[in-house]
C-alpha cells in the first residue's frame, strides 16, 4: 500500500505489469446473478488498464472511463455464483495503481450487501 491523498481511502495498491501483478478478492453474494464490477485505477504515464477475472474466467468486454485527471474506472458485468466468488485484478501491460474494487449486485439482491471476508 502506498499513501495517496487522491485515493478514496488515502491509500492505493501498486500492481506490477504483466503476469507478475495480481490482487485477489474473495467475495460472497447471496444468490447467483450478473453483477457489475468497477475497478478505479491509474496508469503511471504509460497507457495500461487492469485485466479482470471472475472465478478464473477472463472478462473480455471492459469499459473504461475517466474519473478525474489522474484516475480511470474499468467497469464490467460478470456472472457471479451464489456463495463465494474469486475476483482477480491482474496487471496490465504496464504498472498500475489500484484504488478500489466495487461490486454491485443485480436487481435480485438490491439492498443486500456484497461482502469480502
Amino acid at each position: 500500500m502506498i499513501a495517496d491523498t487522491k485515493a478514496s481511502n488515502g491509500y492505493k495498491a501498486r500492481l506490477a505489469g504483466g503476469t507478475d501483478g495480481r490482487l485477489r478478492f474473495d467475495v460472497h453474494v447471496p444468490a447467483q446473478e450478473v453483477g457489475t464490477l468497477r475497478v478505479r485505477f491509474a496508469d503511471l504515464g504509460l497507457p495500461a488498464q487492469p485485466r479482470i477475472k471472475v472465478n478464473g474466467a477472463a472478462v473480455a468486454s471492459i469499459q473504461v472511463r475517466k474519473d478525474g485527471p489522474d484516475w480511470s474506472i474499468a467497469e464490467v458485468r460478470a456472472p457471479l455464483l451464489r456463495g463465494f466468488n474469486r475476483i482477480d485484478i491482474d496487471g496490465g501491460a504496464r504498472v498500475l495503481d489500484i484504488d478500489y474494487l466495487q461490486l454491485d449486485g443485480g436487481a435480485a439482491n438490491a439492498g443486500h450487501p456484497v461482502t469480502a471476508p
